[in-house]
C-alpha cells in the first residue's frame, strides 16, 4: 500500500506530487486520459530526448504537437513505476490550470487498485490481487497447455519433456501435462485453481461503497447508467472538472451564449445546459442541478455519438471516496 496526499484545487482538478529523476512536480490525477503526459516545460527540466510524433485528443478534439519519449521511473510515494512512455504536449498550461506538470493517466493508475479520498486528500495505491485476467502472472488454469510464460508447444508434442522448465519446482510429480485435469497427479495446480476462485480480501475498506460494474473503453473506464430513467453509458472522468452529457441524452438542454466549461486541453466549450437532472448508476444517485450538454468530439472517439451519453466529472464526485479495481473490473463510490 503507498499512499500521497491529494488536493482539490479551485477549478476541481485532483493533484498529486510525483517524483521524476529526484525532483518533484504536480500531476493531476485523471482517470479520462489513456496515458500519462508531461508539458513541455517539464520536458525540458528533465532534459529528457526528443520522442516520437503522436496526436493526444481532449474533450475538445486533437492537441496538436505531441511527442512520445520514454521515461525509465516516476515515483508516487513510496510506489516505484518503470518503463513508461509518456505523451509531451505543447500547451503551457494543461487545462488552463497553473501549476500543473503533468496527468497520471490509467497506463499508471491500472497497474494497481486506486483509492481515492476526497474528502481526507488521501490517495492510495493497493498492490492488485494475482488473479487478474491481465495480469501475466495468472494465465488460464483450466489448460496446462496454454500457459502465457511457457515456450511455443507446438513443436514439442511430447509433454514428459516439460519435466524440466525452470519455471516449476517438481516436474517429477506431474510430468505428464495431458493430464490436468487429475488433480492426485497435480494437487499444487488444484490449489492455485481454488485461489483464483476465492481471491484475497483488499486491502481497502468497503464499507459504504457502491459497486458499479465498468468495461474497459480505449483504456478508459466506461460504466452504464441512465439518465432521469433514459440508459446511457458514461466515461468515469477525475480528469473533468464538470460532468457533461450528449444531446442524445438531453434533446431538450437550453443552449448557452458563451463558453462554459474548459477542456482537459485548455479547449472553451460552449455548453447548453439540462437542469434538475438525475443521474444513476446502479444503487447510486447524483442530482445534477445544472447538467452540461454537448457533442463532444471525444464521445465519437468512444463510439459514443450515436446514443446517449455523458462524462462523468468531479462536480457531482467532490464529497466522495473512490475506489477503481481493475482486477474486479468495479468502480466502488461511497454513498
Amino acid at each position: 500500500m503507498h499512499d500521497a496526499p491529494l488536493t482539490l484545487t479551485a477549478q476541481r482538478a485532483l493533484t498529486l506530487p510525483v517524483v521524476i529523476d529526484g525532483r518533484t512536480f504536480t500531476f493531476q490525477l485523471d482517470t479520462g486520459a489513456s496515458e500519462t503526459v508531461i508539458k513541455r516545460g517539464t520536458w525540458r527540466t528533465l532534459g529528457l530526448p526528443p520522442g516520437v510524433a503522436t496526436e493526444a485528443r481532449g474533450a475538445g478534439g486533437a492537441v496538436d504537437g505531441g511527442e512520445l519519449v520514454p521515461l525509465a521511473e516516476l515515483r508516487i510515494g513510496d510506489a516505484i513505476v518503470r518503463d513508461l512512455s509518456v505523451g509531451v504536449l505543447g500547451f503551457d498550461d494543461l487545462g488552463g490550470l497553473e501549476g500543473i506538470d503533468g496527468v497520471l493517466g490509467q497506463d499508471v493508475l491500472r497497474r494497481y487498485v486506486v483509492e481515492i479520498d476526497v474528502p481526507n486528500g488521501r490517495f492510495t495505491l493497493h498492490a492488485r490481487t494475482p488473479t487478474s485476467e491481465d495480469r501475466p502472472a495468472a494465465p488460464d488454469r483450466s489448460a496446462a497447455s496454454d500457459r502465457s510464460d511457457a515456450p511455443d508447444r507446438s513443436d514439442a508434442p511430447d509433454r514428459s519433456g516439460a519435466s524440466d522448465r525452470s519455471d516449476t519446482s517438481d516436474r517429477s510429480v506431474a510430468s505428464d501435462r495431458s493430464v490436468a485435469s487429475d488433480r492426485s497427479v497435480a494437487p499444487d495446480r488444484a490449489a492455485a485453481s481454488d485461489r483464483a476462485a476465492a481471491p484475497a480480501a483488499p486491502t481497502w475498506d468497503v464499507l459504504g461503497l457502491v459497486a458499479i460494474p465498468y468495461v474497459d473503453t480505449l483504456g478508459l473506464i466506461r460504466i452504464e447508467g441512465a439518465l432521469d430513467g433514459v440508459p446511457l453509458a458514461a466515461i468515469f472522468d477525475l480528469g473533468a472538472a464538470a460532468t457533461i452529457a450528449n444531446h442524445r441524452a438531453a434533446p431538450h438542454a437550453i443552449a448557452a451564449r458563451g463558453p462554459s466549461v474548459f477542456g482537459a486541453d485548455g479547449t472553451p466549450i460552449v455548453m447548453a445546459t439540462a437542469r434538475g437532472r438525475t443521474l444513476a448508476f446502479g444503487d447510486l444517485a447524483f442530482a445534477a442541478r445544472d447538467l452540461f450538454v454537448a457533442d463532444l468530439p471525444v464521445f465519437e472517439v468512444f463510439g459514443l455519438a450515436e446514443q446517449p451519453a455523458a462524462i462523468l466529472g468531479m462536480d457531482l464526485l467532490l464529497s466522495r471516496r473512490i475506489v477503481i479495481d481493475p482486477d474486479a473490473r468495479r468502480v466502488y463510490v461511497s454513498i
